[in-house]
């Protein structure tokens, strides 16, 4: 596997670029490349495509790099869009994108995920797959190229995005993403084929899968109350939101029939008072 080193391979380009911390990784409380899981298991990477102070500013992006990681089996790094002055380094030095925790390049991941918050990062999308040396359309991708999966709710209408991902998630990803990602490892494990993955994910209902008749239904979260634990990286340079959340509810009693995220986040789920201090105790 290869494996970039910013302070090793990066040295000659990031003093050429604004905010080179985007790029550096190293953060407290990132996951540790060096224990035990990260030898083995399923080794993948959550993408926001959009700027570092964006996607580390984003909730969905901390809930899942907590819950893939708090797995024994799965390593899960992060990436985010580069900047259009990192890029066109890294497109001038033929460097190809990598994932922030282990240097891995995109290519060599056995799955990326992307959380898509909102339509404008349909781009970003592109910027990350392409950078990362991923063919931008599923059809075109080779045996040894990861798994790319869409999630979130930009995406609640997957149709436009059907050329660049193998799958996209439909709900949210605590209730049964944890299942797609044992299956995966196990296939890994096996010898399986790419199509032999694309092939099981047939059997997940919350898949929305390119061509495939069946319908598929989204999932909510059942089990708010008690989220996943474990350390998220604390950034080192400013974020858009520079502060640490905490999500007490999720969905709305409201309902308004023009309101996207009242719909798609239903339906409504309250932490317990006891939850919500446990979970500030910790940050």
């Amino acid at each position: 596997m290869t494996r970039i080193i910013p302070e090793r391979d990066l040295a000659d380009i990031l003093p050429l670029v604004q905010m080179p911390g985007r790029y550096t990784g190293g953060e407290f409380g990132a996951r540790d490349d060096d224990a035990p899981s990260s030898k083995d298991g399923l080794r993948t990477a959550i993408c926001f495509p959009d700027l570092y102070e964006i996607g580390m500013s984003n909730t969905a992006v901390k809930l899942l790099y907590q819950f893939l990681n708090q797995r024994d089996d799965v390593v899960c790094d992060r990436v985010f869009a580069p900047a259009p002055d990192f890029e066109r380094l890294l497109i001038e030095k033929n460097i190809p994108l990598f994932s922030l925790e282990s240097g891995t390049p995109l290519c060599e991941l056995d799955m990326l995920g992307f959380s898509v918050g909102y339509e404008l990062s349909a781009t970003g999308i592109l910027t990350v797959l392409d950078r990362g040396w991923i063919s931008l359309k599923r059809e075109d991708r080779g045996a040894t190229e990861p798994i790319i999966i869409g999630g979130g709710p930009a995406l609640s209408n997957p149709a436009p995005f059907a050329d660049f991902f193998d799958a996209i998630y439909l709900g949210e990803m605590e209730e049964s993403f944890g299942e797609l990602v044992s299956a995966l490892l196990e296939l890994k494990k096996s010898g399986a084929s790419r199509q032999e993955k694309l092939d099981r994910f047939t059997d997940f209902d919350a898949l929305w899968i390119p061509g495939r008749k069946e319908r598929a239904s989204r999932v909510p979260w059942k089990g708010f109350s008690s989220p996943p634990t474990g350390k998220v990286p604390v950034q080192s340079i400013s974020v858009v939101q520079d502060h640490g959340v905490i999500e007490i509810m999720r969905g709305c009693p409201n309902g308004c029939r023009f309101c996207h995220a009242g719909n798609y986040y239903r339906p409504v789920r309250q932490k317990t008072f006891s939850e919500i201090v446990r979970e500030a105790d910790e940050l």
